[in-house]
């Protein structure tokens, strides 16, 4: 893989590109072509991406064990630049389409993607990350992409009906299809706390469900 492909893989850009991707499906099932938005939420994601990846490699700094983790703990800088970048990018766009409306649907997001990565040494009852909370990262990440790439755009720009609503389940359950695959490659990274499938169901019967959700979205 050469340096381009790296850094397009690695400082999440392919994750920024797939979101605005289902965000325009999303659009275009009404009739809206709304770039700034999609270029909104293209953007954004990159920056939330990069900035929960540079937060969890500073906490977990001797377990970078991993050529993804190692190659952005190698290269901070330009992480940090891209992050910048999109971050002023996204910004750009959010003056084009803001609305009220828009700040009040963002802050779940938004709020999830904060607190996400942080870990509490202090914590109180047991709890010290979202991510440590068994079984929620695939569900938290999955709904998460769902909620922003079909409800947002409904919210904004349509109307909210049965048929969306049904997509956003059916959305949900793709992305879990997608990201176990992820799960799989992270599973011995991965605190045995997190639970999740691939550590709960093995790596065999993990990528039988990854296969069996996807084949559920082909269907509906």
């Amino acid at each position: 893989m050469n340096n381009f492909s790296k850094i397009l893989v690695y400082s999440n850009v392919w994750v920024g590109m797939a979101v605005g991707a289902f965000t325009f499906i999303s659009l275009s099932n009404v009739y809206v072509a709304h770039w700034a938005f999609v270029g909104f939420v293209s953007c954004a994601t990159v920056f939330a991406y990069n900035y929960m990846r540079l937060i969890q490699i500073g906490v977990h700094e001797d377990e970078n064990d991993f050529k993804f983790s190692a190659w952005v703990s190698g290269h901070r800088f330009e992480v940090l630049s891209l992050s910048v970048f999109f971050g002023i990018l996204s910004l750009v766009f959010f003056k084009k389409v803001f609305q009220w409306e828009l700040l009040y649907f963002i802050a779940l997001p938004a709020v999830v993607s904060l607190v996400y990565p942080l870990t509490f040494k202090k914590s109180m009852s047991g709890f010290s990350s979202l991510r440590a909370v068994p079984g929620l990262k695939l569900f938290l990440i999955s709904a998460t992409w769902a909620f922003v790439t079909e409800l947002l755009p409904i919210f904004l720009y349509g109307q909210l009906e049965w048929d969306s609503v049904l997509e956003f389940f059916f959305r949900t359950i793709l992305v879990m299809g997608l990201v176990i695959p992820f799960d799989i490659r992270d599973k011995e990274l991965d605190a045995p706390v997190m639970r999740t499938i691939p550590q709960v169901m093995g790596a065999n019967k993990a990528r039988e469900l990854s296969l069996f959700f996807i084949l559920i979205y082909q269907v509906w």
